[in-house]
């Protein structure tokens, strides 16, 4: 895995919601955790908007180093990881089980 785009189509693969997202923590990958729920409608189109529960949010570091920040940590306590594929990897596991309580 030597990109941000074989990652997201990695998880993707496996069935996760995965997408880029480029903001104040860089060039990073977001994915949904949890339940996935209604929001609201569009008036116009009735265009369906969902939320779910969290988000994970895997980053790269200065050092070349990635972390996972989980959006459900009041305490915004990220890990690191050595590669991209650690990250990946161990954000799969966190969304595996989470999720598996949801089906």
């Amino acid at each position: 895995m030597n990109s941000r785009d074989d990652a997201i189509q990695y998880l993707r693969n496996l069935g996760y919601t995965a997408r880029a997202r480029d903001w104040i923590l860089g060039s990073t990958i977001v994915v949904p955790i949890g339940k996935k729920r209604l929001s609201a409608l569009t008036s116009k189109d009735e265009a369906e908007i969902y939320a779910w529960d969290g988000m994970l949010c895997l980053y790269p570091l200065e050092s070349g180093e990635w972390a996972i920040n989980d959006s459900r940590d009041v305490w915004n306590r990220d890990e690191k990881y050595p590669s991209l594929q650690d990250a990946v990897f161990s954000a799969e596991k966190i969304v595996r089980e989470l999720n598996t309580d949801l089906e």
